[in-house]
């Protein structure tokens, strides 16, 4: 009796022997899948710094352009008010070379 109860404590040592080297290895596996999530976790990291430095430029220079399109509006309307001025100072010109037209006659 003794001898079958040893050899039935046996059989479960070896059952469990066996339950704790699938465990090991499922240990293994799963610390294997976390060093691969932790790297993948770090690439991420890093390409969303990259991705916030990109945009971060973008964003300046999205900033310089509206800069450079007010300045060029502002440039566009005083070009624009120079026409008028010019416009004006030719009909003065014309008005006095009339002017001129008619004295040199009454000389």
């Amino acid at each position: 009796m003794a001898a079958q109860g040893a050899a039935h404590l046996q059989v479960q040592i070896a059952a469990r022997e066996g339950q704790i080297y699938a465990r090991d290895c499922q240990v293994k596996r799963l610390s294997g899948a976390l060093k691969v999530a932790d790297v993948t976790i770090a690439d991420l990291k890093q390409q969303i710094v990259m991705h916030k430095s990109t945009i971060a430029k973008q964003q300046h220079q999205f900033e310089k352009v509206k800069s450079l399109e007010a300045q060029l509006k502002m440039a566009a309307q005083g070009a624009a008010n120079l026409q008028v001025q010019i416009t004006a100072r030719d009909g003065q010109i014309y008005a006095r070379n009339g002017q001129i037209k008619r004295l040199s006659g009454a000389l």
